[in-house]
C-alpha cells in the first residue's frame, strides 16, 4: 500500500513539475522574434518612390473598389 501512494505522489510531483515548465516556456517565449518585425532599411531605401499597389479584395461579393470605402 506504501508502496503504491509513494509511486501516486512521485507521478503527480513529475507532472505538476511538466506542467510548471510549460506554462513558463509558453509565457516568456514569444512565437514570434521581434527581429521579426522591423524594418530592413537597406530595402527599403532600394523601394522607387511614388509606389502605390492596389490590390483588389479578395470578397467575391463586395461593391467597393477593395481600397478604401468612405462614407
Amino acid at each position: 500500500m506504501k508502496l503504491t501512494k509513494t509511486t501516486v505522489t512521485v507521478a503527480i510531483a513529475i507532472l505538476m513539475t511538466v506542467v510548471v515548465a510549460m506554462v513558463v516556456r509558453w509565457q516568456f517565449s514569444p512565437a514570434v522574434k521581434d527581429s521579426y518585425f522591423l524594418p530592413d532599411s537597406d530595402k527599403l531605401r532600394q523601394v522607387p518612390a511614388g509606389i502605390a499597389i492596389a490590390r483588389p479584395t479578395h470578397f467575391a461579393q463586395s461593391t467597393h473598389d477593395g481600397i478604401k470605402h468612405v462614407h
